[in-house]
């Protein structure tokens, strides 16, 4: 199986290849009133509205860096038993193959 390294704030993250729908240039967020921190905002990607994750903060870490080098990691859940759904994450640069 292969994977992808993410990078986050100060670590990487191993994903697996098979979960990655796209990964994309970061782009403005639409941000509701009074979400969490962990919930950086929402974006329209393929007729669908998407959660974008930040997991720093959901690991109780300082806030990710959503300068201009961020990608958006787009991944999609794996469960046959739940309908299938997307969310992202924000990596701090371009996630690399590891084989």
């Amino acid at each position: 199986m292969s994977a992808l390294l993410v990078p986050v704030v100060g670590q990487l993250l191993v994903v697996p290849s098979a979960v990655v729908a796209e990964i994309i240039k970061r782009r403005e967020l639409v941000r509701a009133p009074g979400s969490p921190d962990w919930l950086l905002g929402t974006l329209q990607w393929h007729h669908e509205r998407l959660p974008v994750l930040c997991f720093e903060a959901l690991n109780g870490q300082r806030d990710a860096d959503t300068a201009h080098g961020s990608r958006i990691v787009i991944m999609s859940t794996l469960a046959d038993a739940a309908p299938p759904r997307n969310y992202a994450i924000l990596a701090q640069g371009v996630p690399h193959l590891l084989l």
